[in-house]
């Protein structure tokens, strides 16, 4: 910990991470984090004489470069660095004040005013609303879709997987609302019967669809009433 007054941005300290050979080390908290849901990870880092593969940087261990900020070297004032990702899964995951970023950096490196702040739309209409899905590209994108995989796992008209509930009728027992969120937030809305497995092996469909293609797979649903 740091205290001097020149090597602190604001508040009482800033965190020092340095060497004077070749390493590669990081301060590191680990956070529970919630499906689908978008983050910002930010700090402001001062350096002194830093070389050496990436320098002074941030990142989310487990989502490696979907979330990771530039990388600062030589000698610099305080600047900011930021990423922003979405985050895929109900998980904990490990967030880094990196110094050498996967590889080897001497020098001295301060962190601070270190954030994290989840990302709230502003606004309750979303584009996905505002496009018009198509109901027969929907129902190819359920059946065949190699990544979303959803005949895999739930069955209409008593064809597909066992894993996930059976969605004939679905149109009629839920809202829209309730469909599109157990799509793209298939951990927070578990089917009745489901909850005893406490989280859903489905990913958040609008990670692996476009817009489009979840606009499409949304139509089809609403027909199966």
């Amino acid at each position: 910990i740091e205290k001097r007054k020149k090597f602190v941005k604001s508040g009482k300290s800033s965190l020092m991470i340095g060497s004077d050979g070749f390493n590669d080390t990081s301060l590191y908290t680990s956070v529970n984090l919630k499906a689908g849901v978008r983050y910002s990870f930010s700090a402001w880092i001062k350096t002194e004489n830093v070389s050496g593969a990436m320098g002074a940087l941030l990142n989310v261990h487990e989502l490696q470069k979907a979330a990771m900020t530039k990388g600062i070297r030589n000698t610099s004032n305080w600047q900011k660095v930021e990423t922003e990702f979405l985050n895929p899964s109900n998980r904990r995951v490990t967030f880094n004040c990196l110094f050498g970023g996967w590889g080897q950096s001497k020098g001295r490196a301060w962190y601070d005013d270190v954030s994290l702040n989840e990302l709230n739309p502003i606004s309750q209409k979303t584009k996905e609303q505002e496009i018009i899905g198509r109901i027969g590209n929907g129902k190819e994108i359920f059946e065949k879709h190699l990544s979303a995989g959803c005949a895999r796992c739930h069955k209409v008209g008593g064809q597909g997987g066992d894993v996930g509930p059976p969605l004939d009728g679905i149109a009629s027992r839920k809202t829209k609302d309730y469909i599109y969120e157990s799509l793209i937030k298939p951990g927070q809305v578990l089917a009745k019967g489901y909850e005893k497995f406490g989280a859903s092996p489905m990913p958040p469909m609008d990670i692996l669809l476009d817009k489009q293609e979840l606009a499409d797979v949304m139509s089809y649903l609403l027909t199966l009433k």
